[in-house]
C-alpha cells in the first residue's frame, strides 16, 4: 500500500523518514526541473547544457569522447549535437564517421555557455536556498567524494 499524501508531505514522518538514496532522488528531481525551467527560456534544456558545459574550449572531442565523458552512447547525443549545430552553437568537424567528428563551441556557444552557467547558479541558489554558504560548500564537496569514489567502480566520472 502506497503511502498517503498527507503521509508523504508531512514533517512529522514524511520526508524525514526516507532512506538517503530516495532523498537524493526528490531532490535531484528537483534540482532538475527547477534548472531545466530556467533554461528553456534561454531557448536551451539540460541535455544541450550538459553537453555545452563538457566542451573544453581548448580542444575539440569527438562524438564518442564525449559521450564517454557524459557516460552514454554516442548516439543518444547524436539528436542533441545536430539541435545545437542548427542553433549556429557547435561546429562538427569531418571523421571517418559521424562518431569521430570533432566537436567545438563556436563564438555563439561560448557566449550562451556563460549565459546558462550564470542561469544554473540562480537555479542552484534556489534549490538550495535551505543551505547556509558553508552548508552549500560542505554538500558539494560530499557529492564530489562520492561521485569521485564511484567513478572507479562504476565509470560515472572521466
Amino acid at each position: 500500500m502506497a503511502r498517503s499524501k498527507e503521509h508523504r508531505n508531512s514533517l512529522d514522518g514524511g520526508i524525514e523518514d526516507e532512506d538517503i538514496t530516495l532523498l537524493i532522488g526528490k531532490v535531484r528531481a528537483l534540482a532538475l526541473k527547477i534548472t531545466d525551467v530556467k533554461l528553456k527560456r534561454h531557448g536551451i534544456d539540460l541535455k544541450h547544457y550538459a553537453i555545452l558545459s563538457a566542451l573544453d574550449p581548448s580542444e575539440a572531442p569527438s562524438q564518442k569522447e564525449l559521450a564517454d565523458y557524459l557516460n552514454v552512447v554516442p548516439r543518444r547525443i547524436s539528436p542533441q549535437l545536430k539541435s545545437l549545430e542548427a542553433s549556429g552553437l557547435i561546429v562538427r568537424g569531418k571523421g571517418s564517421d559521424r562518431r569521430s567528428h570533432s566537436i567545438e563551441l563556436t563564438e555563439t556557444g561560448r557566449e550562451m555557455l556563460t549565459v546558462c552557467q550564470g542561469v544554473v547558479a540562480d537555479a542552484e541558489a534556489e534549490y538550495l536556498r535551505p543551505l547556509t554558504g558553508e552548508e552549500r560548500d560542505d554538500f558539494r564537496d560530499m557529492l564530489l567524494a562520492i561521485a569521485r569514489s564511484s567513478a572507479l567502480d562504476y565509470n560515472l566520472v572521466s
